[in-house]
Order: C-alpha cells, then structure tokens, then sequence
C-alpha cells in the first residue's frame, strides 16, 4: 500500500456541514411517508426498521474492521451496541402485528423486543462513558452483547418478560415505565457525555448528543399510544432513523474521515519536503519514494520502489557491507546520520528514523541532502580559521620582539638571544622549526643541536655599511605536509628583520650619545679645574645671578661661594654708572659680541 502523492491526492474535509449531515435521513424519512401514505404502515415500518437495522449492523462492521484508525474507545463500544440492537430490531420487525412472520407474532412481542433493545441501546450510551479513559476488547464486548441479547430473547419467548401491549388498551405501564426510564438514561448520558466534553471533538459531541436527543424525542412519541399503526409510531420511527444515522456519522468522522483526511495531509506533507525521502527496509530496498527522491535520480517516484537505495543515493563504487548507511540497516535500530561522498563526488547527508508498522515492518525512513556547498564551505571556513590562527602567532611574535627592542637595559646579545627563540612560536610547525642568527656579535641558536634539512628561509641585512647579520630558520625533522613555508612566513621574517636593523641603529646611536656625553662630562670637569686654578676671578651667570664663581673671584669680592651663588653681580656694585657699564656689556655678550674691557 502506497500514500498518494501530492498532484493526484484529493483533499478530505474532517468535517461536513450540518446541512449535508441532515440530507440523507430527511430524504429517507420523507420517502417512508411518501410510501405510507400510498400503501400502508407495514412497508413504513418495514422500511424505517430496515433502514436502522442496515445502519447499524454497518456501524458495528466498519468499527469491528477499523480498529487501526480510531483510538476512541467511545465510539467503538456505542458502535457495536446499535449493530447489536439491529439484530434484536430485525426480530422485532419480524414480529410486527401483520407480518404473520412468527407463531407468537403480534403487538405485545414486538413492543417486548422494542422496549428490550432501546433499554440496551441507552444503558450502552450511559456505559460508554467509561471507556473514555479505558480500553476495550472487541470481542470481549460481542460475547457481553451477545450473551445480553440471548438471554433477553430467551426472556421474551418463553414468556419470563413483563407485557408492554395489550390490544384494544394500548401499552402497559411496565412498557411505559420504562420508556420515561430510558429517557432519563440518555439526559444522564448527555449530561456526562457534556461533561466530558474534554475528551471529544466538537463533531463527535454534536453528532452524539443529536442522536440522544432523537432518541429521546423517539420514546416520548413511544411512551404512550393505543393503535401500532398510529401517528405517534410514525414520527417515533422517523426519529430513530435521525438518532441511528447521526451515530452512524459520529463513527465515519471519528473513525474514517478524519484518520483519511490526516493520512491525506501527511501524504502531502510528504511529498512537500524538498530533500529526497523514501522508506527503505532493512535490506536497503526502497517501498515508498516521495517527488523529491525521483527528481534526484530524474524519475518518477513509483519507479524507484523495489530498487536499491544504495545504488541510487549512495556511492555504488563502494560495497553496501562498507557502506557507513547501509552496513548499519540490519543491526541499528536508532536514529543515526551520516555524511557521505558519492560516486558523483557530491557530499550527501543521510538521515534515518526507524520505523516498524504493519505496512513496513522493521524499515527506516531516510532522508538524503546534498551538502556539497555546505562542505565547501566548511572546507572554507576551517582555511580561514587556520590562517587566522597563523595570523595571530605571528602578530603575536612581532609584539614580543617589539616590546624586546622597547627595553632600554637589553643588549643586542640578549635581543638576539631572546629573539630566536620566539621565532619558531609563528611558524605553522613551531615543533619541527628552529631558528638561529648569525653576526659579529656572535651566532644565536634555538636548538644548537639540531641537524639543518634542506626546508629554510634566509633573510640577511647589513648594519653600518659593514657588519651582516643573516637570520635563518630551518626545519629539523620533515615537515607533516606541504607548503613547508607560507608566504606570510616569508614577509613575518622580513618584518622580524626590518625590527632587528631598526633596533640596531638605535642601539648604535644611542652609544654614540653616550660617549659623546662621557666626552662632554670629562671636558667640563678639565675646564672646571682650569678655571678653579686660575689667578684672575671668573663667574659664570645666567642672566644676573651666577652659577658659578671660582676661588679666586670669592677672594676679590670678600665673599663665600654659597653667598654669591644666591645673588647676582649687580648685587654686588653700589656705583650706579658700573652698573650701567655692565648691564651694557652683558647685552652685547647676549648678543654675541665678543668683548675684553680693562679699567
């Protein structure tokens, strides 16, 4: 048994009209009085009964074999009640005033059998109620029916049943007892089946409590009446046939249509999904094949029942025992997926979901995907995630070369030192690299013992016009895989070298500086000792006060050093015009003028 597809399913309604519903038994009802009217009330009543009895015992035949469809439990239980009731109607019918059918015939055994199958019939609606949180037998529930209505039979025509009918009187008050009886079943039926209403659909809840209310009307028509032939038997008859039917429409909706109308969608839904799926069974064979799976293959999705999945979906170079799906099928029972490459070179994804039913025992649905684009782009991403790594180690080995180069206590040796050994951090294969400098101030190695292979990079500048300082970096044992050196290795030794002659220079100046401030210092403290011998009094001044005054002019102005370290020159002159003289003698030596005065 195969779903259908999608371009040639027909869509289901759950549920019809009111309207709809209500044709089939006002149309029947009609015609039953049309024929009443033009023969007489024993073909009425034959064919009003039949109707019922033909509606019920299908009831009870579509319940008994579509168990599969419905898990209301409700429904199946009241379903087989009416086929059981039918059965009990058709010896009614058989024993209707007339038909001269049975020896015992007449009005009294027809309305016993009457009043036996409606008191079963809404004891069965009060009943059912329990099975709405409990499941049944079927036929555990045929035996209790069958062993009810034999025992009722056994009652009736032996004679051990109360009389319901007299003739000329009319029905007795056993028979109308009972009829007010079985009219408070039903309220009290209808009352919990409203309570319940939890555990029901709206369609289900409507179409029930119209047939109890049918019914109910049905046996107040037949509670009291004198002639079996009469007017209220007429419109008790053609409210059974609304009560039947509308029973006969809640177990099509429950049990049929809606099961129908969800397997309808699913098989929609099914050929709706845009990846290939089919079901295949343990052995890889293909049952079913939704639209998808034949565009794959350019087919159509019938033709591809009974072919192998491996063949079609699967990489057919390799065999199904090493196949990761199909090696899998016969002993895995969970869900699984794998990613495989087929003999078309496309990346596929299968996904499988066990499943074991009565149409496809020990099966599994599988869904396959190409992921050919998504694998590129995986391919793609672990590429850039793995030179944004690179990237990083080398910034990172530029940063801590740079800081070394920032130190001001660092010798070029240390620097040298320092640097070969984070070098081989920035390399793609830090384990296998070594790195090693070599210069006038001496040859620096990562690894001295290392043994050179051929796979190096050399990078080599000069310093001062004269001294070279060459950096190399070689692998030691055979890189894992090929390029040995990215070009971003090429240009980070580059860099490493432009930091290391940029260090240099500076190192050089600033020793240059150094010994030119040694020289400085050195002359200044010769000078100082000149000037601090001589005969004659020297100062130096910074604009009017001094900075300095040698032995020799603190003797001459009759002061101490630390005096005239506080004043200035013109603090020392009384004479007004001498100040002048000085002050015009000192704007010329601002101004650079060399000048020798004697007075």
């Amino acid at each position: 048994m195969s779903i259908d597809r999608a371009p040639y399913s027909t869509y289901v309604q759950e549920q019809s009209p009111l309207w709809r519903v209500l044709i089939p038994p006002t149309v029947l009802s009609l015609l039953c009085i049309v024929i009443e009217l033009k023969t007489n009330f024993l073909v009425f009543h034959t064919l009003t009964e039949l109707s019922t009895v033909f509606i019920g015992l299908t009831a009870m035949t579509v319940v008994a074999t579509s168990m599969k469809f419905t898990q209301n439990q409700y429904v199946v239980f009241i379903s087989l009640a009416i086929g059981w009731c039918s059965c009990i109607d058709i010896a009614h019918l058989l024993a209707y005033k007339g038909m001269n059918l049975l020896p015992q015939g007449g009005g009294n055994l027809s309305t016993q059998l009457w009043i036996s199958a409606r008191i079963l019939q809404a004891l069965s609606f009060l009943f059912a109620i329990y099975f709405f949180r409990h499941s049944l037998r079927i036929w555990v529930v045929n035996v209790g029916f069958f062993l009810i209505t034999l025992t009722l039979f056994i009652a009736i025509f032996t004679g051990h049943f109360p009389q319901t009918y007299i003739e000329n009187y009319g029905v007795t008050w056993f028979k109308l007892y009972c009829e007010w009886g079985i009219i408070l079943i039903l309220i009290m039926a209808l009352i919990l089946l409203w309570y319940e209403k939890v555990m029901v659909s709206k369609e289900l809840m409507l179409y029930m409590s119209l047939s109890m209310i049918s019914m109910i009307f049905s046996d107040l028509a037949f509670s009291d009446y004198r002639s079996l032939f009469g007017f209220q038997n007429i419109i008790g008859h053609i409210l059974k046939i609304f009560s039947f039917w509308f029973i006969y429409i809640a177990l099509v909706v429950q049990t049929l249509r809606r099961p129908f109308a969800i397997l309808t969608r699913a098989a929609t839904t099914y050929d709706n999904i845009p990846d290939p799926t089919f079901i295949v069974q343990s052995e890889g064979t293909i049952s079913q094949a939704n639209t998808a799976a034949g565009k794959f293959i350019h087919s159509k999705p019938e033709e591809l029942v009974g072919l192998s999945s491996h063949t079609l979906f699967h990489n057919k170079n390799v065999s199904k025992e090493q196949c990761p799906v199909c090696s899998q099928l016969s002993v895995a029972r969970n869900k699984f997926i794998v990613e495989i490459k087929n003999d078309k070179e496309e990346w596929v994804e299968c996904s499988l979901s066990p499943i074991d039913s009565d149409l496809f025992p020990q099966s599994w649905v599988q869904m396959v995907r190409n992921i050919t684009v998504r694998k590129a782009l995986e391919v793609e991403r672990k590429k850039l995630t793995y030179d944004l790594g690179e990237r990083i180690k080398e910034i990172e080995c530029l940063y801590t070369i740079s800081n070394l180069i920032a130190l001001r206590d660092m010798s070029i040796e240390e620097l040298f030192t320092r640097t070969v050994y984070e070098l081989p951090s920035a390399f793609q294969f830090p384990e296998y690299v070594v790195a090693k400098i070599e210069s006038n101030w001496g040859e620096f190695c990562s690894d001295p013992q290392a043994q050179k292979l051929p796979y190096q990079l050399e990078k080599e500048f000069t310093f001062n016009g004269e001294a070279v300082i060459r950096i190399n970096v070689f692998y030691r044992l055979s890189p894992p895989k090929e390029p040995v050196f990215l070009p971003e290795e090429v240009a980070l030794l580059d860099s490493v070298a432009v930091l290391l002659q940029s260090a240099l220079t500076r190192f050089h100046s600033e020793q240059k500086a150094t010994e030119a401030e040694t020289r400085f210092k050195e002359s200044e403290k010769h000078f100082q000792a000149f000037i601090d011998q001589a005969q004659v009094g020297v100062y130096i001044r910074n604009k009017k006060r001094f900075l300095y005054v040698n032995p020799r002019f603190c003797e001459l102005v009759g002061r101490k050093r630390e005096d005239l370290l506080s004043i200035g020159l013109l603090d020392l002159l009384e004479d007004e015009s001498t100040r002048k003289l000085v002050l015009e003698h000192w704007e010329k030596l601002d101004q650079g003028v060399l000048l020798i005065t004697c007075h």
